[in-house]
Formats: C-alpha cells, structure tokens, sequence
C-alpha cells in the first residue's frame, strides 16, 4: 500500500514525553516526521496498513490523516508565526527531523 500523510496530536499529560512519544511513532512506521512538541502535533507519513499501529501508541490523541481537516475561517489554512528549526539528525533511526 502507499503511503499517506498522516496529522497526529498527542494528548496533553503525555506532552511532558513528547519525544518519547515521537520515537515510539517512528518506531511504528511514521516517515518524513515534522513535529512541535509545543503543540503536541505531529506531521509525516505512514504506509496506508501502518495507521492502526500509529493509534496504538500510549499517549496519541487522534491520528487523522492529512487533508482530512479544514482549519481556519473558510477553510483557509492559518498562516505560519513560527520559523522552523534546524532538522534533527536522529542516529538511532538513521531518519532526520524537522522540528517547527
């Protein structure tokens, strides 16, 4: 199955464990992995087969997947405030995050 965009929130008391909610997600098959941990949001890609195993994870919220949300007046998508950060070479995982 291909892959698809995927918006994952993380529910409030685990946001103290976000990066460890974040590695048990990558763990899990999400891919091209962009994150806010002051949000508690997280962006990337899943193989189709691998959203239920994104839900699974101990402090996930929801898991919706991208394109499926309208967001701001008239579906309008709010503009950016935040500048991104430089990525986040992950050894471990041999993948590499964008934290915004």
């Amino acid at each position: 199955m291909s892959e698809i965009d995927v918006s994952i929130r993380v529910d409030g008391a685990s946001r103290d464990v976000f990066d460890k909610v974040l590695q048990q997600l990558i763990a899990a098959g999400l891919v091209n992995v962009a994150a806010s941990k002051r949000l508690g949001l997280a962006n990337g890609s899943v193989d189709g087969l691998g959203l239920d195993a994104l839900r699974r994870v101990r402090g996930v919220e929801s898991v919706q997947q991208a394109g499926g949300l309208s967001i701001g007046a008239g579906g309008a998508a709010p503009r950016p405030t935040a500048k991104a950060l430089p990525p986040i070479s992950m050894p471990d995982t041999g993948q590499t995050l964008a934290v915004v």
